[in-house]
């Protein structure tokens, strides 16, 4: 697949930043606000007394003035410790945040600029690769799948069961899993649900982005030890997080 190419913003980040300013009130304070080459879709803000100063991705200016603006809106208020206003430059750019469009932008910056993993599909009890290897050949909903790279999560502690990166298509399993109490249907159907994510996309609407549709939710279920999975991962008090 092409990337594309990021040209120089056709908009001006400072005028955003004050014309937010303005909109909220603070004609006074001062304004620092520059496009900075981040490796995903990411904006910030630091205040100090009564000035801030902004950095924010160019791939903001793909959304056009009234993004930007939205987006100065939504941080500076925050900063301020002000209600972010519902207008139609804050409608603007949660729209655009919600969009397909910013989820394949964010993509491709992670693609472009991120950093590669070191993925360790060999662990202290499991093999991931052995075990996604199997997987697809048993279960029917996974045999046209373009299996991705599997790797243990090294920060452990982490809340987050599983994770699918889609810019890298990678999927990375908390190493708490890797241990011999945990049941291997346990381990299996958390490589599952993340192997659904590489399946469904994320759906994107206007008001709002869906990561489980009803059609995950309905092959997950398929899973032929989801309820002794759900049960065992209840049992221990293990929190189930999916991002």
């Amino acid at each position: 697949m092409t990337e594309p190419v990021f040209l120089s913003p056709p908009v001006d980040v400072q005028e955003a930043f004050l014309s937010a300013a303005a909109l909220l009130g603070k004609t006074d304070c001062a304004v620092k606000a520059q496009f900075r080459n981040f490796a995903s879709l990411k904006a910030t803000l630091q205040r100090q007394g009564n000035t801030i100063s902004a950095n924010v991705s160019p791939g903001f200016a793909a959304g056009g003035r009234d993004v930007l603006v939205g987006l100065a809106l939504d941080l500076t208020a925050r900063a301020y410790r002000m209600r972010v206003p519902d207008n139609a430059y804050t409608r603007a750019y949660r729209e655009f945040r919600r969009s397909q469009n910013s989820n394949q932008l964010n993509n491709a910056l992670k693609r472009s600029h991120g950093r590669k993993r070191n993925l360790q599909a060999q662990g202290a009890w499991h093999d991931l690769n052995d075990i996604v290897l199997r997987m697809t050949r048993e279960y029917p909903l996974l045999q046209t799948l373009s299996v991705p790279k599997m790797g243990w999560n090294a920060k452990g502690g982490s809340r987050i069961l599983g994770f699918y990166d889609e810019s890298a298509h990678e999927i990375l399993i908390n190493a708490n899993l890797d241990q011999k109490r945990v049941p291997p249907f346990v381990l299996e159907y958390v490589i599952f649900h993340e192997l659904l994510h590489a399946k469904h996309p994320v759906k994107h609407g206007r008001s709002r982005r869906t990561i489980h549709t009803t059609e995950f939710k309905r092959e997950e279920r398929q899973y032929p030890f989801y309820d002794e999975a759900m049960a065992w991962l209840k049992r221990n008090n293990v929190d189930r997080d999916w991002d």
